[in-house]
């Protein structure tokens, strides 16, 4: 196997959208690259060859500047391994969040060769972090109700399950079903369907508190999962969602069905989940027999 060379590695390094850099052991600048460049607005040209305290104005949180000697004095309390909030003075004047890391180069024996860093522009670092986070929390959310998804609701009834057998709270599951919602598609079409749909998930969001979550299992099915003192939480819930229901102007009239539970610490989350599902599916019945019965 060939080995890589120490130009190589450098060459490699340049490309880098994020900045890095190397100190000798005096604190002389012997390599910039061009992250380093970009997120600062100091060139390598301007950079390497100089020292520390020479090539450019840096300062800490509290306004003192951050000399080769405080950065030594940051590595002697925290060891090989140091990161520091810092802000870097542009060439136009203008002072620049960075967040430092800096690390020890040794050699073989243990010795101070000088040291690594790696800068990163903390306004970019968090806007790409928010991006990243609304991404993430896109892939758990159903587009058409907004509500979480079904493989959302099994890692968080896990977790609940998991709380409950260690007695920190108890939780409550609310299934519900949206009467011959086939029906509704087939004789007003999908946009009404979908239409129905998302006024469906509004309501659930509307009844639900803060903290608490709201998810579609499929189809015209949903599941609220509700931390709870007692099932009479769950009642209250079903009242105040059903009178939300009530109150929305959809486009068709609306039905619903609904079934709770209180989930045991015995409970795995599809036990728990299918015991709701027959509670809804006990009343649903229960509404055809009284249909039926009524002349």
């Amino acid at each position: 196997m060939r080995e890589i060379s120490f130009q190589s590695m450098i060459n490699t390094l340049d490309l880098f959208s994020t900045g890095v850099a190397i100190v000798d052991q005096e604190g002389r600048f012997l390599f910039w690259n061009s992250g380093a460049s970009l997120i600062t607005g100091h060139t390598a040209q301007k950079i390497v060859g100089k020292t520390f305290d020479e090539a450019m104005t840096m300062i800490d949180f509290f306004g003192q500047k951050i000399s080769f000697e405080y950065f030594l004095e940051m590595h002697c309390l925290r060891g090989n391994a140091a990161s520091l909030e810092v802000w870097i003075e542009t060439p136009e004047g203008l002072l620049t969040h960075m967040r430092l890391y800096s690390a020890r180069l040794t050699d073989g024996e243990g010795t101070c060769l000088g040291f690594a860093m790696i800068l990163h522009d903390v306004i970019i670092e968090e806007v790409l972090g928010d991006a990243l986070e609304k991404v993430a929390e896109q892939a758990h959310i159903d587009a058409l109700t907004k509500l979480y998804n079904k493989e959302t609701l099994l890692e968080d009834l896990r977790t609940h399950i998991e709380n409950v057998k260690r007695a920190k709270y108890q939780i409550g599951i609310v299934f519900m079903d949206i009467d011959r919602f086939k029906s509704i598609n087939d004789r007003f079409g999908h946009i009404t369907g979908d239409s129905v749909l998302s006024l469906f998930g509004k309501c659930i969001l509307s009844s639900i508190r803060k903290g608490e979550r709201a998810y579609r299992f499929g189809g015209d099915e949903f599941v609220v999962l509700l931390i709870i003192d007692s099932e009479e939480d769950l009642l209250r819930f079903t009242q105040r969602f059903e009178r939300e229901v009530y109150e929305t102007k959809f486009p068709v009239t609306l039905n619903v069905t609904i079934g709770f539970t209180v989930v045991l610490g015995t409970d795995s989350a599809r036990s728990a989940l299918e015991r709701a599902d027959q509670r809804m599916y006990e009343k649903k019945i229960g509404k055809t027999h009284t249909e039926t019965k009524t002349p």
